[in-house]
């Protein structure tokens, strides 16, 4: 019970305490947690479905640091090492990523998307794959 609940509880809409907005912050209040865990739920399963892909996925952050990385990604590429929280540079050396850097730096600097351009995969023994 929010102690929101408890106040309405104890004291009820008596003239001389108005408990209506206290009543209305704490619907308000239950709807926004609601809404969260709905959205922890539905990111579970997007989470779920991106790891099940036979395609290396991953996420950075506007600092080229890895936030995200699916099973594919493992399968692929040869690095052993703690992958999230780390740049490609630091994990493949800069002359492995250099193809897919340029390319990602035209994303993050023109908001633009790359679509179906071959490249070589980083860490993954001259395998090539296609950026997208």
């Amino acid at each position: 019970m929010l102690i929101m609940e408890k106040i309405i509880e104890e004291f009820g809409d008596v003239p001389a305490v108005s408990v209506g907005p206290l009543k209305i912050l704490n619907d308000n209040i239950k709807n926004i947690l609601n809404e969260n865990q709905r959205n922890r739920e539905l990111a579970a399963k997007y989470l779920t479905l991106i790891d099940a892909l036979d395609l290396i996925v991953y996420v950075k952050n506007k600092n080229r640091v890895i936030q995200r990385i699916n099973s594919s990604f493992l399968n692929y590429c040869s690095q052993n090492d703690d992958i999230v929280g780390n740049k490609f540079i630091d994990l493949f050396g800069r002359e492995e990523i250099e193809e897919i850097v340029n390319l990602e730096n035209k994303v993050f600097n023109s908001g633009n998307y790359i679509k179906d351009r071959k490249i070589k995969i980083p860490g993954a023994k001259n395998k090539l794959g296609v950026l997208s």
